[in-house]
């Protein structure tokens, strides 16, 4: 039978039927998806999104075979897939994969989407959907439970989300400071680090430097996980403390005085930003500074960072 053929009452309030469970197996895969992307499991990520994609073609088979189609079924089914779609370009972005303009313009109507769906669908939307006297409290009080858990799993999902890219360290390396969040940090690097780089931050970032790679293996070691996109800014056995980092970074600064002459049109904004953090422009330097946009780190005639600027510091 057609879509268009298909009379209301086909469209059941039942919440538990094996549609719906491939649906919430393929929402519960999704953090699971994220991560394995995050640690560079790009083989086992692709196993994930392939079975997500046959529970995806399953539930729609067996929901239109055995006349099971339901009110959650046409709720979860989009959500999980837009869920999907979004993570797999924020990762591709967060590993430097494609562009974070390219990210915005894909994705900027389906994140409004599913933000709103996430906080709206998963708890009256979905209960108004599934509510009915007609089926008893016993019934209705299953139905509710399994809303629960689904918003539940929404709500440890955004957590892990917002954990997963929290920002850790501002390190310093070679001739720059780059933004390092939990997910950058490989896990096998972080057992090897020791105290207190062992444990991530969850106050927010900490200012450090990189020491340079010794000569041999662990060059050698360094050198290949660069080639994989693992710079040593992410890699917490190499941290050390800013100080033992600050007359390199100060050796490789520049004078903000040629920052400002290079950004005319942005001069009053930057001389602005400079007086607040307390910067003197006469003695004042700068170093690139690689995080999610662009920004340059402002240091004093000692070495010490005193704030950032919006603007982009290679050149």
């Amino acid at each position: 039978m057609s879509e268009a053929e298909r009379t209301p009452e086909t469209v059941s309030d039942r919440v538990l039927t094996l549609p719906n469970v491939l649906s919430a197996l393929r929402l519960v895969g999704v953090p699971v998806f994220l991560w394995l992307l995050f640690t560079n499991q790009d083989i086992w990520a692709f196993v994930v999104l392939a079975l997500s994609g046959l529970t995806d073609y399953l539930d729609g088979k067996i929901a239109r075979r055995f006349n099971l189609v339901s009110r959650v079924g046409q709720l979860l089914d989009p959500l999980a897939d837009r869920l999907y779609v979004l993570t797999t370009l924020v990762a591709l972005t967060i590993r430097d994969i494609i562009p974070l303009w390219l990210l915005i313009v894909l994705v900027g109507r389906d994140l409004f989407l599913l933000v709103t769906s996430v906080d709206v669908i998963l708890g009256p939307v979905l209960t108004f959907a599934v509510f009915n006297r007609r089926k008893g409290w016993r019934h209705l009080r299953w139905d509710l439970t399994v809303i629960g858990i689904l918003q539940l799993a929404a709500l440890v999902y955004g957590l892990y989300t917002v954990a997963a890219v929290r920002p850790i360290a501002m390190v310093f390396e070679v001739d720059r400071l780059r933004l390092v969040t939990a997910s950058d940090v490989p896990a096998d690097d972080l057992r090897l680090a020791k105290a207190p780089y062992d444990k991530l931050s969850w106050t927010g970032p900490s200012l450090l430097g990189a020491r340079t790679p010794q000569p041999g293996a662990e060059k050698n070691d360094a050198l290949f996980k660069a080639l994989e996109g693992i710079d040593v800014s992410s890699r917490p056995q190499f941290w050390q403390p800013y100080a033992q980092s600050r007359s390199a970074a100060l050796a490789h600064s520049r004078p903000v005085a040629m920052l400002i002459k290079h950004y005319p049109a942005k001069a009053d904004d930057a001389r602005r930003r400079l007086v607040d953090m307390g910067a003197d422009e006469s003695t004042a330097r700068f170093l690139p500074a690689m995080a999610r946009s662009e920004w340059v780190a402002v240091l004093d005639a000692a070495g010490d960072v005193l704030g950032y600027l919006p603007l982009d510091g290679f050149f």
